[in-house]
């Protein structure tokens, strides 16, 4: 098996055990739900209450929250809805690294806070890469 392989299921396998904790997910999200694309891995909870942490506007909550890790980047995917579960956007996609939020999908930055993705010195796309598989993973089917 070569790295790269070992490394996705790794990864997987790490994602896994973070969505399957005996917490209960932050109040303040949305569900989170299994897609049935294959590798699709529920986003921790401690993404999504950064993420949630970061709403403005009228958006409220998350849902349908996916991640995949990269190094020491965190790859998460989800849908935006307001406070009465309407969907605002979806597919839409942050970056976790070194505990900084940052919304690299039109739809993450004018609905949170965080600093543009884009930004970063690799200059990062949404529609590309792990970026793109989470968006995919988060998109209803």
């Amino acid at each position: 098996m070569n790295i790269a392989i070992r490394s996705a299921a790794l990864t997987a396998l790490v994602f896994l055990a973070a969505a399957c904790s005996s917490e209960p997910p932050p109040a303040a999200t949305a569900v989170t739900t299994a897609n049935a694309r294959p590798g699709c891995i529920a986003a921790p909870s401690d993404a999504v209450l950064t993420i949630t942490t970061a709403l403005t506007g009228d958006a409220k909550k998350v849902g349908e929250t996916f991640g995949i890790e990269e190094g020491k980047r965190r790859y998460i995917g989800g849908n935006i809805y307001d406070g009465a579960g309407k969907s605002l956007s979806t597919g839409d996609v942050w970056i976790i690294e070194e505990n900084k939020l940052y919304a690299l999908s039109a739809g993450a930055r004018s609905n949170t806070k965080a600093p543009d993705g884009r930004e970063l010195p690799d200059k990062p796309a949404s529609g590309v890469g792990n970026a793109r598989f989470v968006a995919e993973c988060a998109r209803p089917s």
